[in-house]
């Protein structure tokens, strides 16, 4: 991709501050995400769900810790890798609803089927 500057910002964006905005985030969706997927599986029982999404979450908070905040604070810097990280929190959890939701139509298709089968 090459560097180019923004004169509006005045920051260099470069290969690898754009590669650190995606970093963030993916890292902030998947976290975000397995956060509003926990909440639906709290809240309709599903205990075996419940403790994989849990084993998912510590790891995707790891990763959050460990890779982004420190890539975002001590080498970037750049406004758009902040903007990025917040984004994949908003987008994370507006498909986790999405996604419990189709699971849970899911669910209930195949709790059906099962009825009339017998």
């Amino acid at each position: 991709m090459g560097n180019f500057s923004n004169g509006f910002v005045g920051v260099i964006i470069n290969d690898v501050s754009i590669y650190n905005a995606l970093v963030a985030f993916s890292a902030q969706f998947a976290l975000v995400f397995l956060l509003g997927f926990q909440t639906a599986n709290i809240r309709d029982r599903a205990y075996h769900l419940v403790f994989v999404v849990s084993i998912l979450l510590s790891v995707a908070q790891l990763g959050v810790l460990t890779s982004v905040v420190n890539t975002m604070v001590i080498e970037t810097g750049a406004w758009f890798v902040y903007v990025a990280f917040v984004l994949g929190g908003a987008c994370g959890v507006m498909c986790s609803l999405w996604f419990a939701d189709w699971l849970n139509q899911r669910r209930k298709n195949i709790q059906k089927t099962r009825k009339e089968k017998y």
